[in-house]
């Protein structure tokens, strides 16, 4: 991931476990995405980028197959939070903020 869009995606995922800190104090909330993202690699997961459909919301490709930020996408969701629409969300209300890296006119959800 470029450093541009590290810094654009980093403040949604960090909204995205604000939420969960929320009902719970901070290490505890950081310590279940860990515990998450790390139960996830315990999956047999074959490389896959390419361009699939997916339900809107709480979409996925199958499980058997993703990219890397499928893992962060899934671990969140553990925790009952789907990046899926808050990026999306986020994209529809700021796209012009976000980068033109896909040549998109507007978001697409099962990309952003």
């Amino acid at each position: 991931m470029s450093e541009r869009r590290a810094i654009l995606l980093g403040p949604i995922a960090g909204a995205a476990l604000a939420a969960v800190a929320a009902a719970e104090p901070a290490p505890e909330a950081g310590l279940r995405l860990a515990a998450a993202a790390l139960e996830r690699t315990a999956y047999q997961v074959t490389y896959d980028g390419s361009y699939r459909r997916l339900a809107y919301p709480n979409g996925d490709v199958p499980d058997d197959v993703g990219v890397c930020t499928d893992l962060v996408i899934r671990a969140y969701r553990k925790l009952g939070i789907d990046l899926q629409v808050q990026v999306y969300e986020e994209m529809t209300e700021n796209f012009d903020a976000f980068p033109r890296l896909w040549g998109l006119s507007r978001p697409d959800p099962n990309i952003d």
